[in-house]
């Protein structure tokens, strides 16, 4: 009996990766130490996937590095140490997924096996019907204060892209966080893989 292969969305990888801070940890890590390591289901992580936790593990090591330690350098040694910090995270994600790939519990995946060119004509066609939702709020998210505004929820199109490139990748499935990818659960063109929003 063959496992089956599930695709991880960047938002799996950062959540398991950020640890215990994350609002999505607790479900990442059943889904990395209890499904995949367990050899309940095997991992697919794309390029694309690598590409966005790459960039975000960036953004965030710089959003949540102490202030009072880069206030006491220049600007150049901001950059270098922040690169420095983001570079060592990367490095032992990487090796991680790496041992993980050698022990069989994850493919990695790089674009070869799809045409682009048709991919990314089948996500700009289903994104020209596409529409998440706008939504009213009346607080800021950031400082809780009074402010009335709309917030649009949905699918981007690197979102699509990784729907696109699970069922390219002839996955069985397609696991995030995002709750937009909810969505396509009910559309019939990715009936033949499973969405799993954790």
């Amino acid at each position: 009996m063959t496992l089956p292969v599930k695709y991880l969305d960047s938002s799996i990888i950062l959540s398991y990766q950020l640890g215990p801070t994350d609002r999505f940890y607790n479900d990442a890590r059943r889904i990395i130490e209890d499904d995949i390591m367990k050899k309940k289901i095997i991992g697919l992580v794309s390029m694309l996937t690598l590409m966005e936790v790459i960039d975000v593990i960036r953004r965030r090591v710089t959003e949540r590095t102490d202030k009072s330690k880069l206030d006491l350098l220049d600007t150049i040694s901001q950059n270098l140490y922040l690169k420095g910090e983001s570079d060592t995270k990367i490095k032992d994600l990487l090796q991680v997924l790496t041992q993980m790939e050698d022990q069989g519990l994850i493919l990695f995946s790089d674009f070869t096996p799809v045409d682009l060119k048709q991919m990314m004509k089948d996500v700009y066609d289903y994104s020209k019907d596409y529409f998440g939702i706008a939504k009213k709020y009346y607080r800021c998210q950031i400082c809780n204060g009074s402010f009335e505004h709309y917030t649009y929820k949905g699918l981007g199109w690197i979102d699509l892209v990784h729907a696109f490139l699970a069922l390219g990748f002839f996955a069985d499935g397609l696991i995030t966080a995002d709750k937009s990818f909810a969505h396509l659960s009910s559309d019939p063109k990715f009936g033949s893989i499973e969405i799993t929003v954790i």
